[in-house]
């Protein structure tokens, strides 16, 4: 096949730097690239006739994010910039012309194309995949390159173009293909060849050592701390001023850039497969809400399906319950399967032993920032964004049959105690704000004046989540679907004149969408056990042992990109 499509060009006159080829199974695969456009384009437009040129942009504009995901998410081809263009015309008879213009090496680089047609429609989605090796020495600007064009009456309508602007030159430009971006650089805490906890940043698949920038007097001295409590302890416009020091650190064009002092760059640079992370903090408090509309109507449906699945308090405050910050460990810790007493339906009595209906919880949480508060001191939801330092992917492992048991009157006890896993890097909420959105349900009725958005607020955030168990993706979803957002959760929180301190933890709660493959517990997908989940090969209702789950969660918006990395545990035989 040849380098570009018959027809097209290569416009951009580059030095080709390329020094290697993507790994065997790191290639892009054209037919399993054009089945996902296949699945995406007959889903969005086999019912659909055409209705105006405004509408064919906005198909345009979902179709190019649907693939785009669905290329990132299915096809394992971490090095690749991934380019789409969807052009949707009416199906008169007189075709599509494309014509494309990118970036192109044709040693490792590829293409998958879909035409596809109905009675009103005529579309044509194109993927190119441009592959960037680690120490490929090409920056793009913010809008990277992303092509998403309309065509209708067969004349082209721009919903986006191309673009290549110079940049500031990063020091590490792989990073723009990864979860720990240049737009990211989120904080963590690490250990090295068994040596003492330090303080870091990630940038790609390396740690900048912030301890060692520390020692040398370029960065505050609470950095030279084994955990980020000090740090997490500073406002917000400590925060700010620290993020842009460290930015210049790894600027190419920046008089403090780091590419000045080889020497210092070296020591601090730590290749993050060799360390061992650590919680990033001491977590004084724990805190879980029950935000998701859809998890907590699910779960009413099934245990109470002849009351109302919401009850009467849930949509006039966001429900929580006090956890245990003891128990909260670092992804990749292995969990023991809990004891207790279980009673179903039709027992006698309880019994004793190994939770049978072993869970998990797709959630975030968010670490709380700024100096603590005093007792009685309330944060307004005003002021509750600036006292959120920033977000790790969790599970809230639970343990369902020991749960339902015991939670009669006051809530979850032993089932909810003895495991809480969070990802090991704190993105920050400043690194975040580009994908601040409004919030997607209507509050209804309107919350009391303390906990009420104003209607021009973006309190939610747009963050798509997965999780995988034993390597098989069983739930795709997204923080957007919360009714309550982390602001309300905080500020309601203290309402009462609770305090908080720096490093206190905060669970956004289930995070369940309105689909069944959004569903974010095994509770939901298996429907109170009633339905078997396919696990490759294998099948499962609730986690057995040795089970392995991982959740993963990435943003994207004009040409910005971050990911959380994982979080991720193992479920071991009980010790009792």
């Amino acid at each position: 096949m040849d380098a570009l499509p018959p027809g097209m060009k290569q416009t951009y006159e580059w030095e080709n730097t390329y020094i290697m080829e993507p790994k065997e199974n790191e290639r892009f695969i054209p037919n399993k690239v054009k089945a996902i456009c296949e699945r995406a384009m007959k889903a969005k437009l086999e019912d659909q006739e055409y209705v105006s040129e405004e509408e064919t942009k906005q198909w345009v504009l979902e179709l190019c994010a649907e693939i785009k995901d669905g290329v990132r998410e299915e096809c394992n081809i971490p090095r690749h910039k991934i380019m789409v263009q969807v052009l949707i015309s009416k199906n008169e008879g007189q075709g599509i012309r494309v014509c494309s213009k990118g970036l192109w090496d044709e040693s490792t680089d590829n293409w998958a194309s879909y035409t596809y047609q109905s009675r009103f429609l005529l579309g044509t989605a194109m993927v190119f995949g441009c592959y960037f090796d680690r120490t490929v020495g090409l920056v793009f600007s913010d809008a990277d390159i992303d092509i998403k064009s309309s065509v209708s009456f067969g004349s082209m309508s721009s919903a986006g173009r191309s673009a290549v602007r110079p940049l500031p030159q990063f020091l590490f430009p792989e990073v723009f293909t990864t979860d720990f971006t240049i737009h990211n650089l989120p904080y963590g805490v690490f250990r090295a060849h068994g040596g003492k906890a330090r303080i870091g940043t990630a940038i790609g698949d390396k740690i900048l050592d912030l301890s060692v920038l520390a020692e040398r007097r370029r960065l505050p001295q609470y950095f030279t701390h084994p955990t980020l409590n000090e740090f997490m302890g500073m406002d917000k416009s400590e925060w700010s001023k620290v993020r842009a020091k460290i930015q210049s650190f790894l600027s190419d064009d920046h008089p403090e850039s780091l590419k000045h002092d080889s020497a210092l760059l070296q020591e601090a640079l730590v290749d993050m497969s060799k360390v061992q992370m650590l919680l990033p903090c001491d977590i004084g408090d724990y805190t879980d809400f029950y935000s998701s509309e859809e998890h907590a109507t699910n779960v009413g449906k099934m245990f109470r399906p002849n009351q109302d699945p919401l009850l009467p308090n849930w949509k006039h405050l966001p429900v929580g319950y006090h956890g245990r910050a003891s128990s909260v460990v670092v992804s990749g810790t292995p969990i023991t399967r809990p004891c207790g007493q279980r009673k179903g339906p039709n027992d006698p009595a309880p019994t004793f032993g190994p939770s049978r209906r072993m869970d998990i919880e797709l959630e975030m949480a968010f670490f709380v920032g700024g100096k603590g508060t005093e007792l009685g001191e309330p944060i307004k939801l005003s002021e509750a964004g600036e006292r959120i330092f920033g977000v790790v992917l969790m599970n809230d492992w639970s343990s369902r049959d020991i749960q339902q048991w015991e939670y009669v009157p006051l809530g979850p006890f032993l089932g909810k105690n003895f495991g809480t896993t969070i990802s090991p890097w704190i993105v920050t909420w400043e690194a975040l704000q580009p994908f601040r959105i409004p919030l997607t349900k209507e509050q209804i009725p309107r919350p009391l004046p303390y906990l009420a958005h104003s209607e021009d607020s973006r309190p939610q955030l747009d963050i798509s989540l997965t999780v995988d168990l034993n390597g098989e993706r069983i739930c795709k979803s997204n923080l957007k679907h919360m009714y309550w957002s982390m602001e309300q959760q905080l500020s309601h929180h203290t309402v009462n004149g609770c305090n908080v301190r720096p490093g206190d933890l905060m669970g956004s709660g289930t995070i369940s969408g309105p689909t069944p493959d959004s569903f974010g517990s095994l509770l939901e997908l298996s429907w109170a056990g009633q339905k078997k989940i396919k696990i490759g090969t294998e099948e499962r209702v609730f986690l057995e042992d040795n089970d392995e789950v991982t959740i993963r969660g990435h943003c994207e918006k004009d040409g910005i990109s971050l990911g959380f990395g994982e979080c991720s545990g193992m479920i071991l035989p009980a010790k009792y």
